[in-house]
């Protein structure tokens, strides 16, 4: 069985997209699973949070 993740994933390629940027959050992992395996995708972080992220 195909999940949703899969399939917006394929119908990203199939637009043509080949890049793809985005926040990493734990509602979205499975999205995330298969634009890794596809596309280029740059991962992006809250302000908020690099400000605690330790040096």
């Amino acid at each position: 069985m195909i999940k949703v993740a899969q399939l917006l994933v394929k119908c990203l390629e199939d637009e043509g997209v080949s890049s793809i940027s985005g926040m990493p959050e734990e509602e979205n992992i499975d999205l995330l699973e298969f634009l890794l395996r596809s596309l280029k995708v740059s991962l992006d972080y809250h302000k908020s949070y690099v400000d605690k992220a330790p040096n």
